[in-house]
């Protein structure tokens, strides 16, 4: 009967069928890429946590009752500190080293300071730590990766002119140096936004000035056209500050349709200024 059928028949055919295995490879595999950045934090974490911490606090139990010191749990206090200090900062790092020591007293409160002292030895503080220190370096290293990216793109010169800069705050990142990288990454941001901004106002410029010696050299071109360009111009340049990926693309697009207008115009017979021809240059080009 199927009600009467065990579920753990169920679960050893799951087992044992490959796709299953696939699925969890896949599944691992898109954690760790997901992860990738936390790697070395989470290895760090692990030493300090379970070496340094843990390791010392248990291999003080040999020594506990020769001196009735905790030793091996200051002696990991101290190195943690030492060791993480200049990655999360003092204030996180005498968090550590208070956890380390079982915050100086709690383990010599009587029945309850050996299972205190238990919980703090597994509890992984140090990983907990340098995950939020990796996730504040990342919202910092991130944005400057992609303005250095576009900058490369845009322009060998621009790519050379700031890449020891980019270079040596990449080492800080690497380093998992998280304390400077917050520190300095502002400072940095700025630098390379800057670049970024004067980059799309130039093209803008340029794009205007195009846009005036086609209306020069055509001025039967539709007012309407012109406005068009002009406030898609003028909506760019407000939205750098907030936008600048959208506000560069939409220059590149713009230079694109202003380029091909200008190629259209000079095609065009020269006509005066006061034409009265009302056709439609746009609906002209799309024929065409």
């Amino acid at each position: 009967m199927h009600f009467l059928k065990s579920p753990m028949i169920d679960v050893m055919s799951l087992i044992q069928n490959p796709v299953f295995w696939v699925g969890v490879l896949f599944f691992f595999c898109a954690i760790a890429y997901f992860f990738r950045n936390y790697v070395k934090a989470f290895f760090s974490g692990l030493f300090g946590d379970y070496v340094l911490d843990a390791g010392l606090s248990f291999a003080d139990e040999f020594f506990t009752g020769l001196t009735g010191l905790d030793f091996g749990d200051w002696l990991g206090a101290a190195l943690i500190y030492l060791k993480y200090r200049k990655q999360v900062g003092d204030l996180f790092a005498f968090i550590l080293l208070a956890e380390a020591a079982n915050f100086f007293i709690l383990s010599f409160i009587p029945v309850i300071g050996t299972g205190i002292e238990y919980f703090f030895n597994l509890f992984p503080l140090v990983t907990i730590f340098l995950f939020i220190k990796q996730w504040q370096a990342d919202r910092v290293f991130t944005p400057i990766h992609e303005y250095y990216t576009y900058l490369q793109q845009e322009g060998k010169d621009l790519g050379q002119k700031l890449s020891p800069l980019y270079n040596d705050f990449k080492k800080l990142y690497e380093s998992c140096m998280y304390q400077e990288i917050l520190q300095k990454g502002k400072g940095q941001k700025e630098v390379f936004f800057a670049e970024i901004k004067q980059l799309i106002l130039t093209k803008i410029t340029t794009i205007q000035n195009s846009l005036l010696k086609i209306m020069e050299e055509q001025p039967g071109i539709s007012k309407q056209e012109i406005d068009a360009f002009a406030a898609r111009l003028q909506n760019c340049m407000q939205l750098i500050d907030t936008d600048w990926r959208y506000a560069a693309d939409e220059a590149n697009l713009l230079q694109q349709q202003i380029a091909s207008l200008g190629y259209w115009a000079q095609q065009q017979p020269s006509e005066p200024a006061n034409n009265t021809d009302h056709s439609n240059p746009t609906e002209e080009r799309k024929a065409s």
